[in-house]
C-alpha cells in the first residue's frame, strides 16, 4: 500500500463502498459504473476521497451514492440505501432535505449551513442530529446540474456541549 504522501499514490479498491460498486451491474437502477458520465465518476472518485461524509444525489429522483464515512449515519440502510431514491432512504428527513437539494439544481448554486438539526431515525429511534455541510452542483457536460455532491460533518457532540455551557451560566 502506497503512503498518502508518496507522489503519484494509487487508492486501493479495498473498502465497502468500492467494492459495492465494482460489483453494481446493468440490472442495478446505477448501471455498471463503466457507463456512468464522466461528471458522476468524477464527482463519485472525490466523494470516495473525502474522509468527511459525503454523498452524491444523482439525476431527478436524487439516488444516493455515497463513501465509506457516511455507512455509519445510514446504520442498517446500508448497503440496501446505495443507488435508491434519497427520498426513500431518508424518508423521516425527506421533506427538509429535498428542497435543499432543489434549490442547488434549480440555481446552479452551492451553499453551506453550520450546526444544522435534522431528524434521523437510528437503530429504531429517531435522532435529534447537528451537521457542517456544504453543497455543489455537479454539472454535466451540457452545462447542466446533474446532480449534488454533499459533504459534512456531524456536529451534534458540539452542539450539545454548547447547550450543557448556555444552561449552566
Amino acid at each position: 500500500i502506497s503512503e498518502p504522501d508518496e507522489p503519484n499514490a494509487k487508492v486501493q479498491a479495498s473498502d465497502a463502498v468500492e467494492k459495492l460498486v465494482a460489483d453494481l451491474d446493468g440490472s442495478h437502477p446505477l448501471g455498471d459504473a463503466a457507463g456512468w458520465p464522466d461528471a458522476l465518476r468524477f464527482a463519485f472518485r472525490m466523494c470516495l476521497g473525502s474522509d468527511a461524509l459525503a454523498a452524491i444525489y444523482w439525476g431527478p429522483e436524487y439516488r444516493l451514492l455515497y463513501n465509506n464515512a457516511t455507512i455509519p449515519l445510514l446504520g442498517d440502510k446500508h448497503p440496501q440505501a446505495f443507488g435508491l431514491p434519497a427520498g426513500e432512504v431518508w424518508s423521516e428527513t425527506w421533506p427538509r432535505l429535498e428542497p435543499l437539494l432543489r434549490r442547488v439544481v434549480e440555481t446552479g448554486r452551492g451553499f453551506s449551513r453550520t450546526n444544522d438539526r435534522f431528524s434521523l431515525d437510528s437503530k429504531g429511534r429517531r435522532v435529534e442530529s447537528y451537521f457542517n455541510y456544504a453543497f455543489v452542483p455537479i454539472i454535466d457536460d451540457d452545462g447542466v446540474v446533474a446532480g449534488v455532491l454533499g459533504q459534512g460533518r456531524e456536529t451534534s457532540g458540539i452542539v450539545a456541549n454548547q447547550k450543557w455551557l448556555t444552561s449552566e451560566r
